[in-house]
Parts: C-alpha cells; structure tokens; sequence
C-alpha cells in the first residue's frame, strides 16, 4: 500500500472511530441505530475525502511536514458541516444542535491530528 492510500485509509479509519465513539457515549451503539451512524459516516468520509484531495492531505510530503498538520484542522471545520447537513437532509430534516456539530469538530479534528501525528512521527523516523 503506498503512502498515498495509507492517510486515506487511516483518515476514514478514525472518522469511522470517532462516529462510533459518538454513539457509544450516548448509548446509541447498536444496530437500531446502525442508519443514523451511516447517515453521519458517509457524509463525513465522503466530504474529508474531497477536501483532502482538494487540499493536498494525502500527499506524503504535505503529511511528513509537520508545520501542514494544522490543515487537517482547517479542512476538519469546513468537513463536519458539511457533513451534519448531508446528514440533516438524509434524516428528513433531523434538527442539529449547534454543540454536537462543535464538539463533533473538535473530536474530530483530535482524532485525525493523533493518527496524522502517529504518521509524522513513522514517517520522520524511517
């Protein structure tokens, strides 16, 4: 697998985790609420997916520099809106609470910065 294919992965790895972790903190982690889960996962994974391609985060030499990692934060503020809209439209209009699109940011953004940290670090030291 080349490094291009490894973010990738790795980043829908963690948008898969952080979506599941969401659930499970409210109890919601079982297969009744399997359509909810994808209606926020394929979203998500499918917005980050554009705007890392659009935005250079699979690229191994924007991974390996370490000044480049605040972009997946940046990219991770325009991802997960866009994603509770796409979301909000497959749920027939299911209301979003401002909080939970701010803290599903900031989760977010957290996860993705480990592993892309965890990549830097692999990567630096090779």
């Amino acid at each position: 697998m080349n490094k291009k294919t490894t973010l990738l992965f790795g980043d829908v790895i963690v948008i898969a985790i952080v979506t599941l972790i969401g659930f499970a903190t409210h109890d919601e982690l079982s297969l009744q609420f399997l359509a909810r889960m994808a209606a926020m996962f394929f979203p998500l994974a499918g917005a980050w997916i554009i705007l890392g391609f659009w935005l250079n985060l699979f690229e191994p030499q924007s991974a390996a520099n370490l000044k480049a990692l605040w972009n997946v934060a940046l990219a991770t503020l325009f991802a997960v809106p866009l994603a509770f809209l796409v979301r909000g439209l497959l749920l027939n209009g299911m209301p979003i609470v401002p909080i939970v699109g701010v803290v599903f940011i900031g989760v977010t953004a957290v996860g993705l910065l480990l592993w892309r940290s965890v990549y830097y670090l692999y990567v630096k030291n090779k």
